[in-house]
């Protein structure tokens, strides 16, 4: 809603919103990111589009999901690196889904590993169309700690009674 194109919002948005289609969030690299300068996956500008290559170490509800939203470094030759968060299918062939990752705690999400083999995408897979993954990703963890300190909240005070 805050980033996507008026063409991304006509086709995603409403079904995300209603619950036709589920999201997956890709950010977490298999090695501890210090900042985004850390991420070793990458897209690259090609003349159809995007070029995107990596692992994810988790992708949210990638297993169930229509769309995954993968935080991508975009390197382009002789110029600063600059970050994107890019619109994918999941049911690319050049997506690879891992198995579902067990874990302990509050279990909301199905989490999986992915790996992008060259994934072609189209030029308007790029969210916002533009690159500026950095303030994306920024507004995202700020709204996921939101979240997250509500249900710790909300636990803490169902413990407390």
């Amino acid at each position: 809603m805050n980033f996507g194109t008026a063409e991304q919002k006509e086709l995603y948005l409403e079904k995300l919103l209603k619950g036709q289609y589920i999201g997956g969030l890709g950010f977490c690299e298999y090695k501890h990111l210090k900042g985004l300068e850390d991420l070793e996956t990458y897209a690259t500008k090609t003349e159809q589009g995007w070029c995107l290559s990596g692992k994810k170490a988790m992708i949210s509800n990638s297993s169930v999901a229509d769309i995954l939203l993968v935080l991508a470094k975009v390197k382009e030759q002789g110029k600063v690196e600059k970050y994107g968060l890019f619109i994918v299918d999941p049911k690319d062939s050049d997506v690879l889904i891992g198995e579902q990752i067990e874990k302990s705690g509050l279990i909301g999400l199905p989490l999986s590993s992915v790996t992008l083999k060259n994934v072609l995408l189209p030029e308007n897979a790029l969210l916002g169309d533009e690159l500026a993954g950095d303030v994306q990703f920024a507004n995202i963890i700020k709204n996921m700690q939101l979240g997250l300190s509500a249900i710790a909240l909300g636990v803490a005070e169902g413990g407390f009674q």
